[in-house]
């Protein structure tokens, strides 16, 4: 069947539906389905619908159309046996309904902006959501957006993130982006405080990996050079995901000290299939993440995060209980999680009835 996916945002862009849309999509393609995503993000692509109509799509490859115009993506929306909006968007939700669709929404942000200032879209996009089918990426953000939402679990790449048995020479990592909602130096700064019972203890200094890029670069550095942890850093900046997941496989604690309610938490989930132990904020969002297979401290709390780590450090095994872990994993396959979208979509036609 044609998959047609709406998206605001895609690659080149980064962040959490990007990520998940990217992998659901090259999974229902890999399933033999033919998948479009139609975004507003630049990049390259079909840029018109006549360059879109005139190309043969080979099995296994995702159509990317960034079209401007309206009425070409009407026509491709027409084309579509299945229609899947990737956040709740008034402007696809239009042209959906233009091209006698309807969709299923996925929702992978919280119902109430950041500044906590609800303005009118945000209303009109929750009053047209209560009659469209929709899933959400966790059980926070269903709970959000309406009784009638399901829970859609998001996917990771098995084929890049699973443990390796490799020495893990590397004891804490920090990934994601360099900015405050992160706690970003909030790990830097509870490394520093437990360094110096790394000394008391006769210990090596411990060592650690800094992944992503963000704002508050220039400010980890020098908390870095002043703290006197250089000789301690593996990696510091961006690293591609199979870099990632080398990192991961290297690591035995990845650290994640969000200061805001993350939606979900994948990097959990990834962490997890390389074999890392997670320490990690306790919020619901992370909790249901990392289903319990972690040990969580209190948010945006430095002395919390230290004591976490420090605690983590001294115990001789893993605290992780691996047929909970495999059965959780399994669930967040990204092959798992294309089969139960196509599942919540199950009640369409071919007209999208």
């Amino acid at each position: 069947m044609r998959i047609v996916f709406t998206s605001n945002l895609y690659l080149p862009i980064m962040g959490g539906s990007v990520v998940v849309l990217d992998r659901l999509s090259r999974e229902l393609a890999r399933m033999g389905h033919q998948v479009v995503i139609l975004t507003k993000t630049a990049g390259t692509g079909f840029q018109t619908y006549h360059e879109w109509q005139q190309h043969e799509q080979a099995p296994g490859v995702v159509a990317v159309c960034r079209f401007n115009g309206f009425a070409d993506s009407v026509k491709v929306l027409r084309t579509a046996d299945r229609v899947i909006m990737i956040e709740m968007s008034l402007n696809w939700l239009v042209a959906i309904a233009a091209a006698f669709k309807r969709p299923l929404v996925t929702h992978h942000t919280h119902f109430m902006p950041l500044d906590n200032v609800m303005r009118p879209y945000r209303i009109l996009q929750y009053l047209a959501g209560l009659f469209i089918p929709a899933v959400a990426c966790s059980k926070m953000i269903a709970r959000q957006w309406g009784p009638h939402v399901g829970v859609l679990p998001n996917p990771y790449d098995v084929d890049v993130f699973y443990d390796t048995n490799t020495e893990r020479d590397i004891d804490y990592i920090f990934a994601g982006r360099f900015g405050p909602e992160k706690g970003a130096t909030l790990f830097i700064e509870a490394l520093s405080r437990i360094t110096s019972a790394f000394n008391t203890e006769n210990q090596r200094l411990p060592r650690f990996a800094v992944a992503g890029k963000g704002e508050e670069e220039a400010g980890m550095r020098s908390k870095i050079a002043e703290a006197g942890l250089d000789d301690g850093m593996v990696h510091f900046g961006p690293a591609s995901p199979v870099a990632l997941a080398a990192l991961y496989n290297r690591s035995r604690f990845v650290v994640i000290p969000s200061v805001w309610q993350e939606p979900f938490g994948l990097i959990g989930i990834e962490a997890l299939a390389c074999g890392c132990e997670v320490l990690c904020s306790d919020q619901p969002g992370l909790r249901e993440a990392t289903a319990g297979l972690a040990l969580y401290f209190t948010t945006n709390d430095v002395e919390s995060i230290a004591v976490a780590m420090l605690h983590a450090s001294r115990q001789p095994k893993s605290r992780l209980i691996p047929t909970h872990r495999a059965a959780h994993l399994a669930r967040h396959r990204t092959d798992q999680s294309a089969i139960h979208l196509l599942e919540s979509s199950s009640h369409w036609d071919n007209h999208g009835r």
